[in-house]
């Protein structure tokens, strides 16, 4: 299957390293309020509690629903302040 796509569609605003830009932490959301409860509403439904989970696009926070029940969760991002802030992660890289 050919998907024909428009030359620039996946052209960015910014087109430096992504490592340029999240060299200085962020905390703040990415994502609003809405968003956040969609993603944690997936979560509840598609996910297994009590699971070993990784985190991609790790920060300072995951989008877990409050008391869902998780028994791992390794996070990778590009951030290490922020990273070590997310009081959920097991793990980080």
């Amino acid at each position: 299957m050919e998907l024909n796509f428009p030359p620039n569609a996946f052209s960015r605003v910014d087109e430096s390293p992504d490592a340029e830009f999240y060299s200085q932490p962020r905390l703040v959301n990415h994502i609003d309020d809405y968003a956040i409860a969609a993603v944690g509403e997936a979560y509840r439904q598609f996910l297994p509690p009590g699971g070993d989970y990784l985190d991609l696009m790790s920060s300072w926070v995951s989008h877990f629903p409050d008391g869902f029940p998780v028994n791992r969760v390794v996070g990778h991002g590009m951030n290490q302040f922020e990273l070590q802030r997310n009081p959920l992660l097991s793990e980080h890289f």
